[in-house]
């Protein structure tokens, strides 16, 4: 049996004030290995997105089969694995901030080794889920 996740307080950034004080994780998508897998997944240019990271309701935690930290690219291989959303339907939820459904997936697994999350974390229930920003690569330049 695999041991508990380590915690990895430094890429994340918790956010209690939201309805009903639920916590709020953000992920960022910016590393550039999320950002091949994402693209490899949603077959298109993912930075071409303008994704900055995604919010959820847990703590990203490290994979204690491969030691990969949990991200945006393990929700989206499930989803695609199990066949609760089609590449398109999720590029058209990016691209318009449509709100994805996320309790169709009993688990979710890593995407490097496939080793199940050891706990369910989901979209928050208030606030989005996707966290936007100029197209990476863009010459805009983010408000300090």
């Amino acid at each position: 049996m695999a041991s508990p996740p380590v915690q990895n307080p430094s890429s994340e950034y918790p956010n209690t004030n939201q309805p009903g004080d639920e916590e709020v994780h953000f992920w960022p998508t910016d590393s550039p290995e999320e950002q091949q897998n994402l693209s490899e997944l949603l077959q298109s240019d993912f930075g071409s997105l303008g994704v900055l990271g995604v919010n959820m309701n847990g703590p990203r935690v490290v994979c204690t089969g491969c030691g990969k930290l949990s991200g945006f690219d393990d929700v989206v291989s499930t989803a695609l694995k199990t066949g609760a959303h089609t590449v398109t339907y999720m590029v058209d939820a990016i691209r318009s901030g449509r709100f994805l459904p996320s309790n169709q997936h009993e688990n979710v697994y890593c995407y490097k080794c496939g080793e199940a999350w050891p706990k369910r974390w989901g979209w928050p229930r208030y606030g989005g889920w996707l966290v936007r920003g100029p197209d990476l690569g863009s010459d805009l330049q983010l408000a300090e």
